[in-house]
């Protein structure tokens, strides 16, 4: 009688192993057959931060940097156009929007589609949670960007529609209509496709993220970003290339050279508000006025 119930209890075991690895397999995010009942599903595969150079040699490592966990990649044929669909799930919604952030180099106005989306002809990407979307259409057609929307909506109806909450000046008007171009950069592969403009400036400092946001007015540029650092040293390095004074604890200064107006707050120790602009003292002050409001 023990020997009989040790078995059952073994084979209860492995039924509940077997139904929790089933389960887990079925929270993959991913297009099934009857979300395109008009079309056909080609290929499903799924790749983790092992295997992932396999599937993308050469751009594995600015995923891995931003924190991946998978992605499952597939192919879709509806009426007769040929659709690849990439679902990566970062860690993070932030390394989520970074990865899209960096995948783009221009996009048009806001979308509803989702919390943030960037439509080409040839190609959809949007953001949703952890989550970060790209499908690509071969002939850049309007029948075929109509279709990656309608299976970008497929996907997304999967998720729980979490949103990134942004530093909160990012939000105000006076930012708001620049929000397409916000990028979040995390490490020096993260600059390169980002804002290799920056590279120089970052180029000493180890570990660090930022969010940057370039605003063109009709008087001139400014660029703001609220960096966080994970070093003391790292704060040092930064500053040095800045050619800024490090501003004390919840205080702001500002500089003026070379024809243009350097500002810096200082949130807590290794996290900064920086602005640099070549417009004039009083156009920059509402700037200044809107991120100390909220800051």
């Amino acid at each position: 009688m023990n020997t009989f119930l040790k078995c059952l209890s073994t084979l209860f075991c492995f039924f509940v192993w077997q139904a929790s690895i089933s389960f887990a397999q079925d929270l993959t995010v991913k297009l099934i057959p009857s979300d395109i009942p008009d079309g056909q599903i080609i290929r499903t595969e799924q790749y983790d931060h092992n295997s992932l150079w396999g599937y993308i040699d050469g751009g594995a490592d600015l995923y891995l940097e931003y924190g991946f966990s998978k992605v499952t990649a597939q192919e879709v044929l509806i009426d007769s156009f040929h659709f690849k669909v990439d679902i990566y799930e970062m860690n993070s919604p932030e390394a989520a929007f970074g990865i899209f952030s960096v995948s783009h180099k221009k996009c048009p106005g806001s979308d509803s589609l989702a919390q943030f989306v960037c439509s080409s002809p040839h190609h959809l990407q949007c953001v949703s949670g952890n989550f970060y979307i790209s499908i690509i259409n071969d002939n850049g057609t309007e029948e075929e960007q109509d279709i990656s929307r309608f299976l970008a909506k497929k996907i997304l109806s999967k998720l729980l529609q979490a949103k990134l909450e942004l530093p909160l000046f990012f939000k105000k008007e006076l930012f708001s209509p620049h929000i397409n171009k916000l990028k979040f950069v995390k490490g020096r592969l993260g600059i390169e496709n980002g804002v290799p403009d920056l590279a120089d400036i970052f180029d000493d400092v180890k570990s660090y993220s930022f969010y940057f946001l370039p605003v063109e007015t009709d008087s001139g540029m400014i660029s703001i970003m609220q960096v966080t650092l994970d070093a003391d040293s790292d704060r040092v390095r930064l500053f040095e290339k800045l050619e800024f004074p490090i501003p004390g604890k919840n205080k702001s200064s500002q500089k003026i050279a070379e024809g243009k107006i350097k500002w810096c707050s200082r949130l807590s120790p290794n996290q900064f508000i920086y602005m640099e602009t070549t417009l004039t003292q009083k156009a920059f002050t509402q700037f200044v006025k809107t991120v100390d409001s909220v800051k």
